[in-house]
Parts: structure tokens; sequence; C-alpha cells
């Protein structure tokens, strides 16, 4: 099977190709020149470390002034196993609207601030040396999809440092004129199939597709197919390697992956190559209870906002995501909720790998207007086509607490508009679940998530304990749990966001008062999840959080990664409840 290795460094671990070159590194860099400056009017006085952003430490320049444009300048030549092919230039991410010129040429633009995009540059590029100039600009409007990037002054509560222009990698590949676009795997574990959707660009008519599917290292299929057009589907028979046992199933603790190696040939030439994975996975729900392949599964998930001590939202390098995964499940958790970030891919292929559930979101907005309404629609299809094949991702979760939709609980349009969202979501994607404003005020959808902070088990039965609360919409102490018109009938419900216990001494803030010592907080934390898990009508939580994130101070690690208590005390009480 010619499979494409995994390159650590690669950005895309879902979507590899073989000849590729990081464009990370010392980059020209300048603030302002806002309005319509050109590049050449631009000053380039200062050197950042892209993919770095430059409030972070680990840019170079760690600066916490306010600039909504800033400028990039890079020389590169393009290495010798690339030259004479077509060239992609490929950025992660930029944040949020970002403008290219290569070579002195305007190649394009984009908006968004988290999902990749890309421009086939192959006209525009120089034997020798190359000049690449971005233009970035991130303003300080309250409706543009933010998550927690502060935007009034000093970071305040749980809003932290922006982040501004490139914060993931930017590379070349080489790529065919004739190529593949996306590949998109739709597993069904009630068939044995998996239906492949892949997009070409340009094939005529003598293209045709060669694919390689393997498990654990074995060679199950080899086959080449005719190519019709754009856009092509075929079907895999997924054979079970056992009689008795579904073994081959994707879980928290089976993460097996089905390999797809796809090869495009054009004129009796390979034209492109491309590697990916999948996994045999399904989640549902049934009569109110989540199931996964088939069987109810309870979610323990922690929530990790994916800040960093000297890179904010932007990870060190890979080994800082396989530390955080890896730790996350030896506390015994099952999963992760992804707080108000569309992060690193290989943070989800990762997810993947050690076996992880995900609820992954989209960064909340802050006003109500046409403009954010056009913002999440737009980032939705890129966001689900970028993160598709991801087995470990079970949830969207577009909107979270009412931010940025303030009045949902009795606002018709907000409450179309959130709607609006959880069938965009469902039409591109029918394999996951999605939440309609995890926390409280919940409009609709699949999952009824609610968020509450309480100090121990006996406020828990006050508040949580008896599902006529939740079927009456009066759960939360701040806000109304289901908005105006919703229903919990037949609706999975889950604790998605609890605890939050910080040690006094920390210098920062937690939910309700810090504990002393570590024994304290053992006691609490055994407290609260107890009460939690003696409730049979939950179908999960998660807790808050994994990581202290700067003046928040309530995680299970410090924001260097300190653990804060011994991994098996934590262990031993999320063990108290089997996950089927």
């Amino acid at each position: 099977m010619r499979l494409i290795e995994i390159d650590k460094d690669f950005p895309r671990p879902d979507f590899r190709r073989r000849d590729w070159q990081s464009l990370n590194g010392e980059w020209d860099f300048a603030f302002g020149f806002d309005g319509e400056a050109k590049p050449a009017a631009v000053v380039f006085d200062k050197k950042i470390n892209v993919p770095f952003v430059y409030q972070s430490k680990l840019s170079g320049i760690c600066s916490p002034e306010k600039h909504e444009t800033v400028w990039y300048k890079k020389s590169f030549a393009v290495k010798k196993n690339l030259a004479k092919r077509n060239l992609r230039l490929v950025f992660g991410a930029v944040d949020y609207f970002a403008e290219v010129w290569l070579n002195g040429v305007r190649i394009g633009s984009h908006t968004g601030g988290y999902t990749q995009f890309d421009f086939d540059i192959t006209p525009f590029v120089l034997s020798g040396e190359n000049t690449l100039i971005v233009k970035a600009r991130d303003s300080f409007d309250r409706f543009l999809p933010r998550g927690k990037q502060y935007c009034d002054g000093s970071p305040d509560r749980c809003w932290y440092e922006a982040s501004t222009g490139i914060w993931q990698t930017v590379w070349l590949e080489a790529v065919g004129g004739v190529r593949l676009e996306h590949v998109l795997v739709t597993p069904n574990i009630k068939t044995g199939r998996a239906s492949v959707e892949y997009f070409i660009k340009n094939p005529s008519a003598d293209t045709s597709l060669k694919v390689w599917l393997g498990f654990k290292g074995k060679v199950l299929a080899c086959n080449e197919y005719s190519v019709s057009g754009k856009v092509n589907r075929i079907t895999l028979d997924i054979r079970e390697p056992d009689f008795v046992d579904e073994n081959h199933y994707w879980s928290p603790e089976r993460p097996n992956l089905f390999d797809l190696h796809l090869e495009l040939v054009d004129n009796g030439a390979t034209v492109d190559e491309v590697s990916t994975y999948f996994g045999m996975r399904e989640i549902e729900v049934r009569g109110g209870v989540i199931m996964l392949n088939n069987k109810p599964y309870y979610q323990k998930l922690v929530l990790d906002q994916g800040y960093y001590e000297n890179s904010l939202l932007t990870p060190p390098d890979a080994d800082a995501l396989i530390y955080d995964l890896k730790t996350a499940k030896e506390f015994g958790f099952n999963g992760v909720r992804r707080h108000q970030v569309v992060s690193d891919p290989r943070f989800y292929h990762y997810a993947d790998v050690f076996g992880l559930l995900v609820w992954e979101e989209i960064p909340s907005g802050y006003e109500f207007c046409f403009n954010e309404a056009e913002a999440f629609y737009s980032m939705a299809a890129d966001l689900i086509r970028r993160d598709f094949n991801h087995p470990s991702v079970i949830v969207w979760c577009p909107m979270n607490e009412s931010w940025g939709i303030r009045n949902v609980r009795y606002d018709k349009k907000q409450q179309d508009f959130v709607r609006a969202l959880y069938h965009i979501f469902k039409s591109f994607d029918g394999t996951r679940l999605v939440t309609c404003n995890d926390g409280w005020e919940v409009v609709g959808g699949d999952i009824c998530a609610q968020h509450n902070y309480f100090a121990g088990g006996d406020e828990f039965k006050r508040q949580i304990s008896d599902i006529q609360n939740y079927k009456t919409g009066a759960v939360s102490g701040c806000r109304m749990s289901l908005a105006d018109g919703a229903s919990v009938e037949n609706v999975p419900i889950l604790l998605s966001e609890f605890g939050g216990i910080s040690f006094c001494g920390d210098g920062g803030w937690g939910y309700c008062d810090a504990v002393k010592n570590e024994d304290a907080f053992i006691e609490r934390f055994g407290d609260i999840v107890g009460s939690v898990y003696g409730t049979d009508f939950l179908q999960g939580f998660c807790y808050t959080q994994l990581t202290d994130v700067f003046q928040e101070t309530n995680g299970l690690m410090k924001l260097n990664r300190e653990l804060k208590l011994p991994i098996d005390k934590i262990k031993s009480i999320l063990d108290k409840k089997r996950n089927y």
C-alpha cells in the first residue's frame, strides 16, 4: 500500500501529500498601514516567527498593543522536489481577513479566521527567489466570531488576549494540474460500508482513480475507478475481521482507523496522490440516549480551551497537542469539549489516534446582526469540509451560552438564526449531533446541554437532579434552561460545564470558593462528580477544565502544564462509572 507516512510537522494529517514545503519561521513584519495601503508602501521594520501571532512570546514580538492591520513578508525559493510542478500556497488559518501578493501580483483574498484556504500560484512562481506578502486585518467588531479573544482593553474574566493575523502553518504543496481537492468519507456501520465522495480539479476524459484501503498495516482492497466529472462517489465494503466482535469500529477504547490512499491517474500518468483515513463510527440518539456504535455511551468530557502560555491559540509544536490529549485520557476522561476555538487540524488527528471524543465549537460573536449571521453561515461549510473525516468529532457546537444572541429565549429572529445553523450543519453532515445554544436557553437540536457551577452535591440536588425542571425550562440559576417553545422530550441531557475548582493562592479565579489544599480539592471533586453520576437521566458531563488559562485558574493543570493533582486520584473518581 502506497501510504504517505505522517510527518508530525505536516499541518493536515488527514489529507497528506508527499511533497510539501513549510514557510514557517522568520518573516518580515509591520504594524498599521491601514486603509488602501499597497505593499510597496509598507515599511517592514520588525521580524516575526510565523505561525505565532504578534501578541505571543514565541512570535518574538509579544506586544499587547491593539492593531487592526498587520503585514507580513517572506522571501523563499521553491525546493527541488517541488520545482517545475503545479504549486498550491496553503494557509492553515489567518485571523480574520487576508489579502495575498506573490512577486508583486495580487493572487487573492480570504475572509474567515479559523479555517484553511489556498491559492494556485503556479503561474506566478519564479525559478529563483520569490516574495510573498500578506496583509491581515482583524477588526474589533463584535459581530465577528471571536471566541475567547477579548477586544475591549485588557483581558477580563474568562476572556483572554486576542490573536491577530497568521496563527497556523503556511506551506506549499506540489500537486498535479489534475488534482484531488477534497475527500469526504461517510462510514455506515449498519451496512458495513463507507461512502467516499471525492472532488477533482480539471478532470479529463482519461482520468481515473486508484484506491487502496488498509487496516492495521494490511491492504484490504485495491481498485481503480473511472472518473465521470468533478464530483465522484464510490462505495467501499468494510469486511469485518472478527465474526463475533465489532473490533474494527472506532471508539475511545478501540481507536481503530482505516487507511485510504488515492492515486489520480491522467492519460496513463500519476498526477496526484493523497493519503487520508477514517473510522467506522456512528453517533446517534435513540429515545433520549446517546449511542456510540449501537451502544449507550456515557460521556466524560473535559473542557479544553487550547491556550498555551507562550503561544496563545497556536500550539508550540505537535508534542504539546499530544501531551494534552494523552493527559486528558490518563485522568480518566473519554473526550474533550474544544471550547470556543477551531483548532489546528493536528489536534483532531491525535484525538482520532489516541481515542478521545471531541465536541467542536464555532467561536462566538457578540452582537446579533446580519453580519454575524453571514459570518457564521459562511464558516460552517469550510469547517465541516475540513474536519469531516475525523471520527473523534461527534458533536458540532455552533452557539454557546447565548453569546451573540442575548435575547434568544424569546426573540423569534434569534431563534430562527440558531435553528438555521442547526439545519445547515445537519444538511452538510448528517453523521454527527448538533447542539443549539450550549449552556442554557436551548432552542432545539439533538442535545440539551446545560452549564451549572454548583459548589457541592447538596446544591446540585436542589437545582438539577429533577428532570421535570428541565422540562419546564427552569434549571440554570442565571438563565432559563430552555428557550420559549423548546422541549427536551426524547433529547439527551448533559451537564456540559460544571466544576471549575481552583486553589487558594493560585492568584486568579475559579467558580464558587477556592479550596485550600489537595485533599479539599479531591473531596469536592468527588462530591460533585458523584452527584452527577447519581443522576440517571444525565447522559454525561464536561468538567471545567483541563488547564488554567491565564487569569482563570481552575484547571487540573497549570497553564504551563504542571500537574496540580495526582492523575490517579482524579482517575479513581472518574472510573466509578463505566462508559457503557
